[in-house]
């Protein structure tokens, strides 16, 4: 997905994302502009949201100021926030094939990291110990599957 589930010290949890870039209060639906800057060695980025202030503060007359996210929160959306220019590059660049054998590729990689060391030690076994259930993995299965399916044999391979 594009965004970023944050629970703030104030109790709320927001949804923010970062290719709308808006944040979303999710209990008042309320919402904010959310600003990412660059920093000057291109390491790291600054991410903020515009908080309401009273106008004249700080002798300004905007009604508006930008407030920093936590450095884990920004961490957090400057990850997804490449993952996202990534697949879009990705999607420019090869089609619409590269970004679905990216898809696959992700939902093989969770579905294995999810197994056990004893489970991935019976779908590799030559002799699978237990019957294979039409919604788990085998040896077979997962052969069957890996000739037809270009995620799974990267995963694998």
């Amino acid at each position: 997905g594009t965004s970023v589930l944050y629970e703030a010290s104030n109790g709320r949890t927001y949804k923010i994302d970062v290719l709308d870039m808006i944040q979303l209060n999710l209990s008042k639906g309320t919402r904010r502009n959310v600003h990412r800057h660059q920093g000057h060695g291109k390491n790291w980025s600054m991410w903020q949201y515009e908080a309401e202030r009273a106008e004249g503060r700080n002798y300004t007359h905007s009604k508006t100021t930008l407030v920093q996210y936590p450095k884990e929160v920004c961490i957090a959306l400057e990850d997804r926030f490449r993952h996202v220019r990534a697949a879009a590059s990705l999607a420019e660049l090869e089609g619409a094939q590269a970004v679905d054998r990216q898809r696959a590729e992700s939902a093989w990689r969770r579905k294995l990291a999810s197994f056990n060391g004893q489970r991935l030690r019976e779908v590799f076994a030559e002799v699978p110990t237990a019957p294979c259930a039409e919604e788990e993995l085998c040896a077979g299965a997962l052969a069957s599957e890996a000739s037809k399916d270009d995620g799974l044999r990267e995963v694998l391979f």
